[in-house]
């Protein structure tokens, strides 16, 4: 297994983890692409589970987000990475250099295209990239939901970046879960047979609170939009829990002052609807 067995969540004395049946495979799998084409999507309807927030905001995502899936068959870890494109400033480096780390550390790299639109420079971009691992791909045809009826020629441009690799091709939607089962069964077929990483009903590897905290930043992107970055940062301070009501007190941080008066809005409206929308995420 890869260096990010490293990283493995300890568990507690409480949560146990069965031996796996014989033949039973496991492995991480790295869910890579461009900003912004649906994988955080697919990792939440792979689960099962909203784990990942999702945004029109380029760069929403920061961590190397785990979601887990386990079947009959396999436990799938999915590795949701940074959308990669060509940094601009010193925290979009980052966040590519945490996308490049992920390529070398799982088992199966599935890189996630936009089909509903031709492949373009961002996406010979990241196969560059990929020419350098030793890891296998699976190249991932997202939104074929809104692909038109002649989607041949679409299509045609993604062929011809996974070709000259031999990398095996699956078309599906994240949004409606469209031939997501087909896309598994190809992601099963890729792992080694090996043990349950995690408890079976356990979902993702982060700790509640920074759930609630993605959860929240997630409203705030998008009732906020462009005024404010995508590097706004929440922190989960309290959380007190009550047999009818859980409160939790979040401070919400920002790069400028400026940036302030928009989250709170006037006479804290947007604070009121940014809490309201969250709770309501939360809740579900």
């Amino acid at each position: 297994m890869n260096s990010i067995d490293d990283h493995i969540l300890e568990l507690s004395g409480e949560a146990t983890i069965p031996q796996a049946p014989a033949g039973y495979k496991s492995g991480f799998i790295g869910i890579i692409g461009r900003p912004n084409v649906g994988k955080s999507t697919l990792m939440n309807q792979l689960v099962g589970q909203k784990i990942a927030i999702t945004s029109p905001v380029a760069q929403t995502t920061r961590n190397r987000l785990r979601g887990i899936l386990t079947t009959s068959e396999a436990q799938l870890i999915f590795v949701d990475t940074p959308g990669i494109h060509k940094p601009h400033h010193q925290l979009g480096k980052v966040l590519v250099q945490n996308a490049r780390i992920a390529i070398d550390s799982v088992d199966v790299v599935l890189f996630v295209v936009d089909g509903s639109v031709e492949a373009g420079g961002g996406d010979r971009y990241i196969v560059e990239l990929l020419t350098h691992t030793k890891t296998p791909v699976i190249l991932g045809l997202n939104k074929i939901d809104q692909q038109p009826q002649d989607a041949e020629y679409l299509d045609s441009t993604y062929m011809q970046l996974a070709e000259p690799y031999g990398w095996q091709v699956v078309k599906f939607s994240a949004l409606s879960g469209d031939e997501l089962p087909t896309l598994q069964q190809l992601l099963i077929k890729q792992l080694e047979p090996g043990p349950y990483y995690y408890p079976p009903d356990l979902v993702t590897d982060q700790p509640e609170r920074f759930i609630m905290g993605e959860l929240i930043r997630e409203q705030i992107l998008l009732l906020t939009r462009e005024e404010i970055p995508h590097s706004v940062a929440i922190a989960i301070e309290k959380v007190e829990e009550e047999a009818t009501i859980t409160r939790v007190f979040a401070a919400i941080n920002v790069e400028r002052d400026s940036q302030k008066g928009i989250l709170i809005g006037k006479g804290g409206s947007m604070l009121k609807t940014i809490g309201s929308a969250a709770r309501e995420q939360i809740k579900s």
